[in-house]
C-alpha cells in the first residue's frame, strides 16, 4: 500500500489498485465560497461541545484582480431630463446612461427605472435588459413621460443589476437618483417659509425663499423684509441682484431676531422686480 499526504491535507493511498483519500480529524475545507474583487480573508476556529472556541487561525488571504470583472455604473449625471423643468401636461423625455467602467464585457443588464412624483407615489417607467455592453462602453436607455398633474418635485430612481446576479468590480455604484421640478405653470415660482407662525420676544425667525424659473432665463432684483401691518419695513435680510437660468432652482435662508420689536402683526415680504416693477411676491405673516 503507497500512502501520500497531498498539498490539500488529504492522505492518499492506493491498495489493490484502487485509489481512496482519507480525511484527517479536523479536516475542513471552503467550498464555492464567491470571492470579491480585491482581498479575501480566510480563517478558521474550532469549536467544542463545552462552548470554548479557539483562537483564529493563521489567515489565507486570496487576491481576486477586479480588473477582470466589469463595473455596471449610473450616476445622477447619467439621467438626461427634456425639458429640463416641463410645464403640467407637456411631454417630457427621460434618458439615463448605463456605463460598464470594467475591462470585460457584460450580458442581460436588468435595468428599473422608477418616478416618485411629489404626492410621493411610485410609478414604474420602464424594466429592460441590455443586450450586452462592452468593456468601458455605454447603452442609452429612453422613454418618454406625461407630466400632465405632476406639479412639484419628481424624482427618477434608476437600478441596475437589482438582484445582483452580475460579479462586479465595485457593486455601490449601480444606482442614481435624480429630482426634477415639474411647473404648474411657465415662469417664476416664488415661495416664502417661515419655521412658525407666532414668535416672543428675542426669538430667532427662520426664513426660507425658493424660487424656480421655467421659463427664458431673467435678470432680477431680489429682497426681503420684515414688515410691520402698516407695511413698514421693521428690518431688511437681503436686497441683490440675481439671474435664473431657465430652469434653475435657488433657494435662499435667512435668521431674524425679532429683539424687543414691538408686539403685533408682522410679515416677511419677499420682492422680485425688474426694470419695469413688480415681477413677482410672497407676503408671509
Amino acid at each position: 500500500m503507497k500512502t501520500t499526504w497531498l498539498p490539500s491535507g488529504e492522505i492518499a493511498y492506493v491498495s489493490d489498485y484502487v485509489l481512496d483519500l482519507i480525511l484527517p480529524a479536523g479536516y475542513f475545507r471552503f467550498e464555492e465560497v464567491p470571492l470579491l474583487a480585491g482581498e479575501n480573508t480566510f480563517y478558521a476556529t474550532a469549536s467544542f461541545a463545552s462552548g470554548n472556541v479557539s483562537p483564529p487561525s493563521q489567515e489565507i488571504i486570496l487576491i481576486l484582480d477586479p480588473g477582470i470583472f466589469p463595473d455596471l455604473a449610473i450616476s445622477p449625471d447619467d439621467i438626461f431630463i427634456y425639458p429640463a423643468m416641463p410645464v403640467s401636461g407637456e411631454e417630457t423625455m427621460i434618458s439615463v446612461l448605463v456605463r460598464n467602467h470594467g475591462s470585460s464585457a457584460v450580458e442581460y443588464v436588468p435595468v428599473e427605472i422608477n418616478i416618485r412624483d411629489a404626492a410621493g407615489n411610485v410609478e414604474p417607467l420602464l424594466s429592460q435588459v441590455i443586450p450586452v455592453i462592452g468593456p468601458y462602453g455605454t447603452e442609452v436607455l429612453s422613454l418618454a413621460w406625461d407630466s400632465t398633474g405632476k406639479g412639484g418635485a419628481n424624482r427618477v430612481m434608476t437600478l441596475l443589476d437589482a438582484g445582483d446576479v452580475i460579479p462586479e468590480s465595485d457593486e455601490g455604484n449601480n444606482n442614481a437618483e435624480k429630482t426634477f421640478h415639474v411647473a404648474e405653470e411657465e415662469g417664476l415660482s416664488l415661495a416664502t417659509d417661515l419655521d412658525s407662525d407666532q414668535y416672543s420676544s428675542n426669538r430667532d425667525v427662520a426664513v426660507r425663499i425658493d424660487l424656480r424659473n421655467s421659463g427664458i432665463g431673467r435678470d432680477l432684483r431680489l429682497e426681503v423684509r420684515i414688515e410691520d401691518e402698516g407695511g413698514a419695513a421693521a428690518a431688511v435680510l437681503d436686497a441683490r441682484d440675481i439671474h435664473l437660468p431657465y430652469a434653475s432652482v435657488q433657494a435662499y435662508e435667512y435668521v431674524w431676531n425679532t429683539g424687543w420689536t414691538y408686539a403685533g402683526a408682522y410679515r416677511v415680504q419677499t420682492l422680485l422686480t425688474d426694470g419695469t416693477g413688480i415681477v413677482a411676491q410672497s407676503p408671509v405673516s
